[in-house]
């Protein structure tokens, strides 16, 4: 059963957020990207345009906590959002960063963007390289605050864990069915990193809700034994 959570924001899933969230998350960069597309979406204020990619909410499941859930076909996926979403009026929000404290606009999140953009896909930079992309973005700001406040967003963007799961349903037969207990049709991802990525399968029949999986009230899910699912 899924108790109640706090709904703060709902929208529909744009042509950049698709991008990335058409195959497996593999990395942090792709991570953060997609939580900058979806704070750039929520300033630009057109939360009912349906670009037919599927929709994307944010909720709170427990008290300063808060989790995007992306919902297309076949598949969920969800990672924690750092960041305070308020309604100003029907169609414009404040995004806030309580880390920083300070409130985003669309230029910091252009510039944060251009910045990861030319980052390397697997995190290897050089930190003196990305010290210096962070010089080079930022010269248009007359504010050393503004400075200042950028770079910390963007070194705790960095800094975060962000909880990545993916509820997935493989619609395609083949080595599903040579070994369906490796890469089961139903199963959970976890994590990006493929150091750290492992996977469990679920009954065809369960019908599984991510929110069911992080509600801190609902109740637990078991796993259960291996014989079960021959």
């Amino acid at each position: 059963m899924i108790n109640e959570q706090e709904t703060i924001f709902k929208g529909f899933i744009d042509h950049d957020m698709q991008k990335i969230l058409k195959n497996k998350i593999n990395n942090k960069l792709d991570v953060i990207k997609l939580i900058l597309y979806t704070t750039r979406y929520i300033l630009i204020g057109h939360a009912d345009k349906d670009y037919g990619h599927g929709s994307f909410e944010i909720s709170s499941p427990k008290k300063n906590r808060r989790r995007i859930y992306f919902y297309q076909q076949s598949k969920e996926s969800t990672i924690t959002y750092p960041y305070i979403v308020k309604p100003i009026s029907l169609h414009e929000w404040t995004v806030s960063d309580s880390f920083a404290r300070v409130l985003l606009d669309s230029k910091t999140i252009s510039i944060l963007l251009s910045i990861f953009n030319e980052l390397s896909n697997n995190i290897t930079f050089d930190l003196e390289d990305l010290n210096f992309k962070i010089s080079e973005s930022l010269r248009n700001f007359d504010s050393l605050e503004s400075k200042q406040d950028i770079s910390i967003i963007l070194y705790h963007l960095l800094a975060r864990d962000y909880g990545y799961i993916r509820h997935d349903y493989c619609d395609s037969q083949g080595y599903l069915e040579e070994k369906p207990h490796v890469h089961p049709r139903k199963h959970l991802d976890f994590n990006y990193n493929e150091l750290a990525t492992f996977k469990i399968g679920l009954r065809e029949n369960k019908d599984m809700v991510l929110k069911e999986l992080i509600d801190p009230n609902a109740d637990c899910l078991y796993l259960g034994s291996f014989e079960d699912f021959k």
